[in-house]
């Protein structure tokens, strides 16, 4: 598999995606996946979980660490797998979103009066912060499409396939096609 970023190939650093131009994309999805698995981890030894709950958030969060591994060595069905079952938990939150909007505004109607000032803020704030989760997930998605299409973009063997790894360049100027080769030195 091409990688993004080989070291034996510095031309192609201007080849992979980058995000406004500037920071590659790989790196930035690979960014955002260490910060949701360090709150992961934080959120699992701050929570009184016991049994069962904490058995499948710990599984969960190895998962979550080998994606990270998949992005990092570029496995080209991890990261498909990960960018479908992301778009997954992305329509579940938004329609939980859209739910819990609707519960929110029927009891906003039904008992403003009833409601205090604190409450009905914190109910907003927790509605922002959901939105901006959410805008964060389609973000990520943006990036881990753009990172996938790239990878199958690339073809697995290129035109000039250099077997010898830089070694010998092969001149096209030097043979024309036909048995007689442009030699150095002339016929003797």
């Amino acid at each position: 598999m091409i990688k993004f970023y080989d070291p034996n190939q510095p031309g192609q650093f201007q080849d992979v995606p980058k995000f406004l131009g500037v920071v590659p994309v790989k790196a930035l999805v690979l960014t955002m996946q260490l910060i949701f698995l360090m709150f992961q981890i934080l959120f699992l030894y701050s929570s009184d979980f016991r049994g069962l709950t904490a058995l499948m958030h710990t599984i969960l969060i190895i998962l979550f660490a080998f994606v990270i591994a998949g992005f990092f060595f570029e496995n080209k069905l991890t990261i498909r797998a990960h960018y479908y079952f992301a778009i997954l938990c992305l329509a579940i939150s938004v329609f939980s979103l859209a739910a819990f909007i609707l519960v929110v505004s029927i009891g906003l109607s039904v008992s403003l009066e009833d409601l205090g000032i604190k409450q009905t803020i914190n109910q907003f704030v927790l509605i922002f912060w959901w939105i901006f989760g959410i805008c964060l997930h389609v973000f990520y998605i943006i990036m881990v499409r753009r990172l996938v299409n790239a990878m199958y973009k690339r073809s697995e063997y290129p035109d000039d396939l250099d077997t010898t790894q830089g070694l010998f360049r092969y001149n096209r100027d030097a043979y024309d096609g036909a048995e007689n080769a442009k030699l150095i030195y002339p016929k003797l």
